[in-house]
This record gives C-alpha cells, structure tokens and sequence, in this order.
C-alpha cells in the first residue's frame, strides 16, 4: 500500500489556510484532524520497526512530530483529536511555524503575533549621541521584566553598565532594584506598577499602603489596629515574599470590613515584600 495518497496532491498542493476554510467551526475541526490523520500516517512509517533509524533523526521528521504533540491528542477511545484553545501546551513550549521553530505566539494587550521579543537598551547622555548598546531577543512569550537582570548583566561584563537605567515599569520591580544596585551599582529609574488590589484599583478602602508592617516582629497592624495572627513566608517568581493574615476573630465582626475585603468567609491577608526591598531605594 503506497504512503502518499492520491488525494494529498490537491490537498496539499498549494498553501493551507485552515482558518478560510467553509462551513464553519466543525468544517475547520475535520479539515485539522484530517490534517492530523495524514502526519499521524507518516510518522507511524517512520517508526516503523522496518524503517531505516536515520529517518527519525531527519530535522523534518523530528518537527513533524513536535508539532503533532502540540496540536493533537488521542481521546480515550484512541481516535486523534485536534487541540484547541486550553487544551494547546502553552504559548512558551509550543512554536508557532515549522518552518521557524524558535517563533512563539504572544499577546500583549491588544496587539497579537508570532516571533520574537527585542529589547533594546540605549544612552542618553545629554551633549553625547544617542547608541543602541545592548540589543537582547527572546521568544515572545518571555514578559518583558525578566531579562531585566540578565541584560544588566551583560552590560556589566561588556564594561558598558549604566549609573542610572531608566526603563518601562514593565522591567521594574523591587527586587530588580535592590539586586541590581547590590551587583552591578546601578540605579532602575522608571515607575513601579500601581497595587493592582480592588482598594487599589478603586482609590477606596483599606490597600495594602494602610498597613503598617513590623518585620521585627513578623507582624502588620491594620487601620483598626488589630495585628495579624500568621506570618508565613511564600516563593513567587522567584521571590521570597511573605503573607501577614489577620484573625476571623478581629476581620468578621469589624465595622470596616466592606472597605477591606470582598470576602464574606476569609480574613483580611496582606502580601509583605522583604524589608529590604519594600524600602524606598531612594530613602
């Protein structure tokens, strides 16, 4: 029995565009899994126990088959299936194009594509010209703080480190101030992200810049002067951070709690940086 049907000739003879293709969602769906059925096809001759080892090791083949993983799955009757939406591997470990395997779709609040992420970092001296003397890329999934470091530390190792670095509030955060001005001595100038807390949001309530914290004592006191119960220590992004949560006892029966929770079971929790980087790097 031939591999390649007669049938692949039109319907791979020319570009695919799976999107444009009649008859709607359910159309668009047997269209992919007759897609998927053909790879499926290839990729079983490849693995074949008579086919020569080389052919798994071809770049195309081995493409072949990541992109059946990222777009395919067997249900549990053992019929291939089309992946969509949720059930796609996320944007980071899935490329979007066989022909680029190193292109990521991303998007970035009302802009999509698939590529790339560039950084550019520039001087700014006043009575100097103005270079681009760092360029870094990444894969467009990758948010644009998290090469914050790695390009200081490129810069540093070119002899190229700023005093001052102003940037986006995108790359700035308490901890890329205090580790980049212990490492390298440079100093993130920009805007750091408002709170993106409902009191913070509403310019109302109890946020978290109406607690007073005491790390001494592993404690935050609240506007009505009640002190929390817990201190437990979280790692997020990377990060140590720390949870202060108040008692039920103090949080249900409080006259201001409409102003400090939306929750009608728990108490009130305040998330509590290290002290080091919850000071003012400019105190």
């Amino acid at each position: 029995m031939p591999l390649i049907e007669p049938e692949w000739a039109k319907r791979y003879g020319r570009k695919v565009q799976i999107g444009k293709v009649p008859g709607g969602k359910a159309a668009v769906r047997e269209c992919a899994e007759e897609f998927g059925r053909d790879g499926q096809k290839l990729l079983a001759a490849a693995w074949a126990a008579d086919a020569p080892s080389r052919l798994r090791m071809l770049r195309q083949v081995e493409i072949l088959r990541q992109v059946w993983i990222h777009q395919y799955h067997c249900d549990r009757e053992g019929y291939l299936r089309w992946r969509e939406g949720t059930a796609l591997p996320p944007t980071a470990l899935r490329f979007d194009s066989p022909y680029d395997t190193d292109a990521h779709y991303c998007v970035k609040r009302d802009v999509e594509w698939s590529g790339y992420r560039v950084h550019f970092t520039g001087s700014c001296d006043q009575d100097l010209p103005h270079l681009v003397v760092y360029v870094a890329t990444t894969i467009a999934p990758v948010q644009d703080g998290q090469p914050t470091d790695k390009i200081h530390d490129d810069l540093a190792t070119r002899r190229l480190a700023p005093a001052e670095h102003i940037v986006d509030t995108a790359y700035l955060s308490p901890a890329h101030i205090e580790r980049d001005q212990r490492v390298h001595g440079i100093t993130l100038l920009g805007s750091i992200l408002a709170g993106n807390s409902r009191q913070a949001k509403a310019g109302s309530g109890f946020d978290k810049s109406a607690f007073i914290i005491d790390w001494d004592n592993e404690q935050a006191t609240c506007p009505r002067g009640a002190t929390s119960a817990s201190w437990t220590k979280l790692h997020i992004s990377g990060h140590t951070d720390f949870q202060a949560r108040f008692a039920d006892s103090d949080c249900r029966p409080c006259l201001d709690r409409a102003r400090c929770t939306s929750s009608a079971i728990r108490s009130r929790s305040v998330a509590v940086l290290p002290r080091l980087l919850q000071r003012d790097p400019d105190a």
